[in-house]
């Protein structure tokens, strides 16, 4: 239920947010993800990591993971220093 009231509701997001999501993972299906991202309409970036599992910071994709996280914080930074 919650996971479709957040799809439902994604055009409000009114923040830029990074989503990553394994293709692997059996708890909650990345398909979900996807949906969410594309009804935020360009604020959320969806970050796949195929074959990843539901706790990508305990998976083999870790050090990954954490670049992209990296990597896409100092990238809303020296955007919002900027404005």
């Amino acid at each position: 239920k919650k996971g479709i009231w957040a799809i439902e509701n994604a055009s409000k997001l009114d923040i830029p947010m990074l989503v990553i999501h394994g293709t692997g993972d059996r708890l909650i299906s990345h398909k979900g993800s996807e949906e969410f991202v594309k009804n935020t309409q360009g604020k959320a970036t969806l970050k796949p990591f195929e074959n990843g599992f539901h706790e990508l910071h305990n998976d083999s994709c870790k050090e990954e993971m954490l670049e992209t996280v990296l990597n896409w914080t100092n990238n809303q930074l020296k955007h919002q220093s900027k404005l």
